[in-house]
């Protein structure tokens, strides 16, 4: 398994950039350069998965979550709260304080703050000019949408979610920047995968204006990033005037690998009748080489 808060509390922030601050605050504030990289105090998340809630009502379902390494500028603190609801298909509860958090591209969400560390992070200014953002991103766009992702203790992801062919993310490591792209790419996760961090990117793609899908692109950082693999999670082709194929997928990232489940079938255009179609139940981990194999 990866070592959450070890990684987290040694980052490239104190590996790669020189030095390691975590305190008990949580107020956002921009350092000064040290070791010529300008960081500002973010939110971390140090855990796998934890609940989130759209608002900080004590039965609330936990329709959000915040995932590890992720980081996350702070809006507001909130009481402590008790709380009991639905995550990830079971009943939690917790109680504490909580904090309102966001990131650059998605809303705000309340989470409790024993679920993080504060540490100093790159700024998006450092960071983006520093990064291959190609033709579809400009310099500003990745100012105000740049993502940060603890990878491991020496390791940051940064990346720009957009809908074009060549969406931005790199690697710090060892206080270098490396980039590279994904297409259409709307998320990213670290992941422990046969006891190996492994990056998570969702790329949308559109073949033709029938042909669509998202895939997961599973990427191992060496630097640079390296893709070691594909997974379908959804598709929809029309191409075929005899009927549509659909697919939804739902991933489980296990202890073991990771699990794709979900039903393929081809229905009938006017009706939606289902024609024929197929239960879908994959498992993938890593093989001796390093790339994506189905077990």
């Amino acid at each position: 398994m990866l070592r959450l808060d070890r990684a987290i509390s040694r980052l490239a922030l104190g590996l790669a950039l020189g030095s390691t601050a975590l305190s008990a605050g949580a107020c956002r504030s921009e350092r000064p350069e040290r070791e010529g990289v300008a960081t500002e105090k973010l939110l971390v998340t140090r855990v796998a998965s934890a609940p989130a809630l759209s608002e900080p009502l004590p039965r609330a379902n936990a329709d959000r979550a915040v995932t590890w390494g992720e980081a996350y500028f702070v809006r507001a603190r909130r009481p402590e709260l008790a709380w009991a609801g639905q995550f990830e298909g079971r009943i939690e509860q917790r109680t504490g304080l909580v904090e309102l958090v966001r990131t650059a591209t998605d809303a705000p969400r309340f989470a409790f703050d024993a679920d993080f560390l504060e540490a100093d992070v790159p700024t998006a200014a450092w960071l983006c000019p520093r990064m291959a953002l190609g033709r579809s991103v400009s310099a500003s766009e990745c100012a105000d949408r740049l993502r940060r992702t603890v990878a491991t203790e020496s390791t940051l992801l940064a990346y720009v979610p957009c809908w074009q062919p060549d969406c931005p993310i790199a690697e710090l490591e060892a206080g270098v920047v490396h980039g590279s792209t994904v297409p259409a790419l709307s998320e990213v996760r670290v992941v422990a995968l046969d006891e190996r961090p492994i990056v998570l990117a969702w790329s949308h793609w559109i073949r033709s204006r029938q042909w669509t899908g998202e895939s997961l692109v599973v990427m191992r950082l060496a630097p640079p990033l390296e893709r070691v693999g594909e997974i379908s999670l959804s598709e929809t082709d029309a191409r075929d005037p005899n009927g549509v194929v659909y697919f939804l997928g739902r991933l489980e990232i296990l202890a073991d690998g990771l699990r794709v489940t979900g039903r393929r079938s081809v229905r009938d255009r006017i009706s939606n009748r289902e024609l024929s179609g197929a239960d879908v139940d994959e498992r993938f981990g890593l093989g001796a080489d390093g790339k994506l194999e189905k077990r």
